[in-house]
């Protein structure tokens, strides 16, 4: 409380909190050094996370007891941990990486990079994993091009066990974004679905063999770059959340269904579809509700 608040090191009133569900009451309180920004994931009773000071830790859910603590170097931004078969996989910032650990000892396994990514916006992602594959975009490969700064995103998918690269892909140059956030990648049925806030598209690569199945660019991107967070899948129907707009959007040919415009801004956030209805937050401060009727889709 005497401190600046800073993402790396020294915040006291840093980590996770846990309080009852119904009634509110803190439960228990594990402080870290560094901030605790990323989403937590939780898996098998244990909860897993990772801080601005480059540690991944797990804890005991029902207790907050630490369990382990792995000093992984670099810095938490907003990635946060997927598990998947007993492994945590997390990417960091400064130095960009993407990282394998073992989930029940916290021994960290492999650690990847992506050829040219900026080093703080590979730790703005966090990866999707789906049938022994990781995948994982970061912007890259800056330059200055006519008196202006340019960009490509770049996805990779690495073997989840082994951390060797299976395939990787440009997604095409524009603009350099604004934090240097790339889209958060989402599988489905072996399908990636990712997009680039760079040249403002979605596309959905093969899961096996990283081959192109379509390109759909957004229209009304906003001017902070558009597709940075995941598309939602639901019944046979792609959800995209961002600009002003909610899109429905044919998975299988990349075509666009129904624009829903919202106002606002929408940053990193995917649609939440409960009972019918899209639930989202925006930079406005707004909580909406979208019945999916408005998208002139069967739900």
């Amino acid at each position: 409380k005497t401190k600046t608040a800073a993402r790396g090191e020294g915040i006291s009133f840093n980590g996770i909190y846990t309080v009852d569900a119904r009634t509110g009451e803190l439960l228990w309180h594990y402080g870290t050094q560094g901030e605790a920004m990323p989403t937590p994931a939780h898996a098998a009773g244990k909860i897993f996370f990772v801080t601005g000071d480059g540690y991944a830790i797990a804890l005991e859910a029902a207790s907050g007891k630490l369990l382990w603590k792995t000093e992984l170097k670099g810095m938490a931004n907003m990635s946060s941990p997927a598990i998947v078969d007993g492994k945590l996989y997390v990417a960091m910032s400064s130095p960009g990486s993407v990282f394998c650990v073992d989930a029940a000892t916290g021994k960290k396994l492999w650690q990847g990079a992506i050829r040219g990514a900026e080093d703080t916006g590979i730790g703005d992602v966090s990866p999707a994993v789906s049938d022994h594959i990781v995948v994982m975009d970061a912007v890259a490969d800056a330059k200055q091009e006519n008196g202006k700064s340019t960009m490509d995103t770049r996805i990779v998918a690495y073997n989840a066990e082994t951390g060797k690269i299976l395939w990787q892909a440009n997604m095409g140059r524009g603009p350099k974004p604004p934090a240097f956030k790339g889209g958060v990648p989402m599988i489905h049925a072996g399908v990636v679905y990712v997009g680039s806030p760079v040249n403002n598209v979605l596309q959905a690569y093969d899961l096996q063999t990283g081959q192109l199945k379509w390109t759909w660019k957004i229209p009304h991107a906003g001017a902070a770059g558009s597709a940075r967070g995941a598309p939602t899948y639901y019944r046979d129907t792609l959800y995209v959340s961002t600009g002003e707009y909610v899109y429905a959007l044919n998975p299988q040919v990349g075509k666009l269904i129904q624009a829903h415009h919202v106002e606002g801004r929408f940053g990193v956030v995917n649609p939440v579809i409960v009972g019918g209805s899209a639930y989202l937050s925006h930079s406005w401060d707004w909580l909406h509700a979208t019945p999916l009727k408005q998208f002139h889709v069967v739900n």
